[in-house]
């Protein structure tokens, strides 16, 4: 039986969930590379009927952040009402908005379903919204956890690398930007320059996913608005040896994200397995399983750990 995650309302058979499960692998593999695919526009109608002036009236500023991302020279403000907002998207700015879970709760309830299936909390997941005027967009940039952007209104131009440029990163960067001590710690300088980017072109249903690590950059042609579904499960290091964080953040196979670890089935069983990989392999800590542990993985790693 999935997890539950109390506090959340579910609901028999989500259609979106239920479209994205057809035409993508829900498992780890889903974030080898970027994909893209069409889903049913009638199944966001709660957002794909408004206004952008509707959209930024029905935030709530003082409960979540909402951002202006300025290409010119880059660099991202924060905003504090919808008075901002318009303005800030009549300037040309594009405005990503942290946490618009209540705008679409079709939305929401489908990051739910889809994080059970991916075996990681409901936590970990965020529902944001994305508007740009023509022209606006995201300059250069990857992130550190993976995304799913589902296109609502008027169309978005992508340029993304075809595969992550640094595998797992714990931290973001944006091109030109001095990289932080940590990320500079596992990632060379080459990394850190956009590569030849593909273009990818969405219009409304289309949807792309965004592995953490890819380089993309954005431009809309008319007024663009876009739902994203963000995916950041704590990388293993912060599962099974946080006390060791620093020395293990330089490895990648330490920072990838732990899907699978509050899972079932075979999403928990590869998991363990990939857990149990991770411990052997470290410096005599293989016995050793921490309490942050969800309770079914510690289950499975004693049993591998003491036969």
């Amino acid at each position: 039986m999935p997890p539950h995650h109390p506090g959340r309302t579910r609901t028999a058979a989500p259609d979106l969930a239920t479209e994205f499960g057809r035409v993508l692998p829900l498992d780890s593999s889903l974030w080898a590379h970027p994909r893209t695919g069409e889903l049913p526009a009638e199944l966001l109608e709660d957002l794909t009927a408004a206004t952008a002036e509707e959209l930024l009236a029905r935030l709530d500023y003082t409960r979540t952040r909402v951002r202006a991302f300025i290409q010119d020279p880059p660099m991202v403000a924060t905003l504090h009402s919808a008075k901002e907002a318009a303005q800030s998207l009549q300037d040309g700015d594009t405005i990503m908005v942290d946490d618009a879970a209540h705008l679409s709760p079709t939305l929401r309830q489908s990051a739910d379903v889809l994080c059970e299936r991916l075996g990681i909390q409901s936590e970990s997941c965020a529902v944001k919204l994305s508007l740009s005027p023509n022209g606006g967009g995201v300059f250069p940039h990857f992130d550190q956890y993976d995304s799913l952007q589902i296109q609502l209104q008027g169309t978005k131009t992508w340029q993304v690398s075809a595969t992550p440029a640094v595998a797992n990163p714990v931290d973001a960067y944006a091109s030109g930007v001095s990289p932080s001590p940590s990320l500079s710690g596992y990632a060379e300088a080459e990394q850190l320059r956009p590569p030849a980017l593909d273009e990818v072109v969405l219009v409304p249903g289309r949807f792309l996913t965004v592995p953490r690590g890819t380089w993309h950059q954005t431009a809309a042609g008319a007024f663009s608005a876009s739902a994203i579904i963000r995916f950041a499960p704590p990388p293993w290091v912060n599962l099974l040896q946080p006390e060791n964080h620093e020395a293990a953040r330089t490895q990648a196979r330490w920072r990838a994200p732990a899907y699978g670890a509050w899972g079932a089935g075979a999403a928990l069983q590869a998991a363990a397995d990939e857990a149990h990989r991770l411990l052997a392999a470290s410096s005599g800590r293989a016995g050793h399983v921490h309490p942050a542990v969800p309770e079914p993985l510690q289950r499975l790693l004693n049993e591998s750990l003491t036969s």
